[in-house]
């Protein structure tokens, strides 16, 4: 589920495409000058004539360095250890979406700051993956991992501790920066640790697998938590479980492969082998634009104050900035952490796209559906943890389908059909009476309401991480996850603004249920330009996941 922060991301490369086996790859480091290559199949690729320049290809030693070290018992081993700690993390995330009222009545939480503990943690993540990222590539993801796996449970038990608002979205801004530091290194330790084929794509999928599951328990468990006893209790316990797991992590995870004799000597590398002025602007510009979406979600009005104006002109001229800096490295055969040659590949670009929109989307369900079985239909959080139930049910049953049959089937095919389906999740609830059954329509908005998010995710994250080479599959996820979490801060913060208008300040059932409505309306026309993304950038995909020799 993508509220899950899903932070959700981003992960490992296609197993190899139909029709095209030999799809070329971009290093992004010192030894290849972090340039794109632009030799590709026409019935898989945009059509080239270049080939494959020779300072890309991977040397027999290099080969042999990537070549996965775990045994199928150990790579199961590692597959259910990170997963535990998605599944924490998703399971927190399922507590907030049920216990929001209930936490913002306790915490004198302000109605128009409601989105802001689930947009705030995205908001941070989003501004760190790339950060992040280049650090675990440099340093090694275990190094990285196991911190921040501990971090990301500290800051679970904080939130149970929070004492006001303020605290709740403190808590939730930290642990997205923890979550920064966690998801970029998981998904690198499973591809470089784990060989190519069905393994490898089921441990990809069950790792989006512990999403739906613990969103679905933590509804479950976070409706009896507020109606029968504390949601305190949640997190402390949830909290607990993932300190254990990282503790766990020190022994279980693979070591790194790259020793690091001293401080100084990492302190060196850090310094010489990531593009810190490109991943500053890049950061800076999604941050700032953020933070005025989020000033927004209060007060649509804001947008006049001097200093949003000045921080969304900042955000944006940072843009071309970036592109000319990516440039330069290119051109001097620098690192550069997204090269701007990675754009023109139309599945780079619309990947990229289609996750921030299906993950901001979905996001938005998940929250307006728990505020209108609660703000409008009058039910209990329990009863209406009950009711978002099948969205996790469904996300399980997606991850499982998707990672035994995704090398199959085509993977336009599969993206366009979940978006389409999806796309009937929102347009029922917004049409939804108050007075109907829940059988009538919501119980099939929540059934079909996941497959676009599910879909995309295990089809993306195969595609963006193949056009970063093995040694930047930490960078390459938190590329996808970078985007992945933006779509929810900015999507969240719109939606917000815009069912705040529409309600008018008025807070009786009548006014918040036209303004849920809008939302859904708005969720509608997300997946709709998604789908009609994925059309045109991904016409020439054929098969991902396929094994290779």
């Amino acid at each position: 589920m993508a509220t899950i922060t899903q932070t959700a991301v981003e992960q490992e490369a296609i197993e190899g495409i139909e029709h095209n086996p030999k799809i070329p790859t971009v290093e992004v480091g010192p030894s290849s000058a972090g340039r794109a290559l632009s030799s590709s199949s026409s019935s898989t690729t945009p059509s080239s004539n270049n080939s494959q320049p020779a300072s890309t290809r991977e040397t027999p030693t290099e080969a042999e360095a990537q070549r996965p070290k775990l045994s199928t018992p150990q790579a199961w081993i590692v597959i259910v250890q990170l997963c535990g700690n998605n599944f924490i993390n998703s399971f927190s995330a399922g507590l907030l979406m049920v216990c929001l009222p209930i936490m913002a009545a306790d915490l004198n939480l302000p109605q128009n700051l409601l989105t802001w503990p689930n947009s705030v943690s995205a908001l941070t993540s989003g501004a760190c993956y790339l950060i992040m990222g280049s650090v675990s590539d440099v340093l090694g993801a275990r190094r990285v991992n196991v911190p921040g796996s501990f971090l990301q449970s500290v800051f679970i038990i904080a939130t149970g501790s929070c004492q006001n608002g303020a605290e709740l979205i403190a808590f939730r801004a930290l642990g997205g920066v923890a979550n920064a530091l966690y998801t970029p290194s998981a998904r690198a330790m499973l591809s470089k640790n784990i060989a190519h084929g069905r393994l490898r794509n089921f441990g990809f999928a069950t790792m989006f697998l512990a999403f739906p599951l613990g969103a679905g328990l933590g509804l479950v468990l976070g409706g009896i938590y507020a109606d029968k006893a504390n949601w305190r209790v949640g997190y402390y316990s949830s909290g607990g479980l993932g300190l254990f797991l990282s503790l766990l992590g020190l022994w279980t995870l693979p070591k790194d492969e790259k020793p690091i004799e001293s401080v100084r000597e990492a302190a060196r590398r850090l310094a010489l082998e990531i593009d810190w002025l490109g991943v500053a602007l890049a950061s800076a510009s999604a941050t700032m634009l953020s933070v005025v979406f989020a000033m927004l979600s209060v007060n649509g009005d804001d947008i006049r104050r001097p200093v949003n104006i000045a921080l969304l002109a900042i955000s944006i001229a940072l843009l071309p900035a970036f592109a000319l800096w990516m440039h330069r490295q290119e051109k001097l055969g620098k690192p550069a952490v997204i090269p701007n040659s990675l754009w023109k590949d139309s599945r780079f670009t619309s990947i990229c796209l289609m996750i921030g929109l299906s993950n901001g989307a979905q996001s938005g369900l998940s929250l307006f559906c728990s505020l209108f079985f609660q703000e409008v239909q009058h039910l209990s959080a329990f009863q209406a943890s009950l009711r978002l139930l099948p969205q996790a049910a469904t996300g399980a049953l997606c991850c499982v389908f998707a990672g035994v049959f995704i090398n199959r089937v085509s993977a336009l095919a599969a993206v366009i059909v979940a978006m389409v389906l999806c796309s009937l999740s929102p347009l029922l609830m917004a049409i939804t009476q108050p007075s109907w059954p829940y059988w009538y329509s919501a119980f099939w908005a929540q059934v079909v309401g996941p497959l676009s998010i599910d879909v995309t995710f295990i089809v993306g994250s195969l595609v963006i991480s193949e056009v970063f080479s093995g040694k930047s599959q930490a960078r390459g996820a938190a590329v996808f996850s970078m985007f992945s979490q933006m779509g929810v801060s900015i999507s969240l913060c719109i939606m917000s603004v815009i069912s705040t208008n529409v309600a008018g300040g008025k807070h009786d059932t009548d006014s918040l249920l036209r303004s849920y409505r809008a939302s859904f309306w708005t969720q509608f026309g997300w997946i709709a330009a998604s789908a009609l993304i994925a059309a045109v950038g991904l016409r020439k995909l054929g098969r991902v996941g396929m094994k290779r020799d």
